[in-house]
């Protein structure tokens, strides 16, 4: 999975730079101390590899890899705690927006997430940005589809084999 760094790498020296200077971090207190970036991460960083499914196909394998890796799926579909850190134990399964956070969609096999969706369902709607009923993604879901549908039809059929095997979670 190196090798996908050394791509990035390469693909970012591609782009023209900028002169833009970044705004300056806004974060009330106690967030604004530096040192508790270092707890927050103690906390929720574990630092190990990524354990792969159990018994699973190459697909999956490679799925798994796509939305826990370079895809960071959890990040938004995942549900996050008093401190920002994320509630392992509801991956994938959305959130309500009631932290201020855009509400993010139950991504799980669960009936109240894509549980009636087939494998071609969520490849199809990655690609196209429109579920089986025919809704469109909304919000920054928006922008997130659009660079799904660059990745090769493999790529997107192996994420979604992947999130066809996650436990099924209802949403929150």
């Amino acid at each position: 999975m190196s090798a996908d760094i050394i791509d990035l790498k390469g693909f970012i020296d591609t782009l023209p730079s900028s002169d833009k200077v970044a705004a300056p971090h806004s974060l009330r207190f106690p967030y604004s101390v530096r040192r508790g970036l270092g707890m927050w991460k103690r906390q929720y960083l574990d630092g190990r590899p990524l354990e792969p499914v159990l018994n699973a196909s190459a697909e999956v394998q490679w799925g798994q890899y796509l939305v826990q890796g370079p895809g960071h799926c959890g990040a938004c579909h995942t549900p996050r705690d008093e401190y920002g850190g994320p509630i392992n134990s509801r991956f994938l399964a959305g959130t309500s927006g009631d932290n201020g956070v855009e509400k993010a969609p139950n991504i799980t096999p669960h009936e109240d997430g894509i549980g009636s969706w087939s494998a071609r369902d969520i490849a199809y709607s990655l690609e196209t940005g429109f579920d089986p009923e025919f809704d469109s993604f909304g919000g920054s879901m928006v922008e997130v589809q659009e660079n799904m549908a660059k990745l090769s039809p493999n790529d997107r059929a192996a994420i979604a084999a992947y999130l066809k095997t996650i436990e099924p979670l209802p949403s929150e």
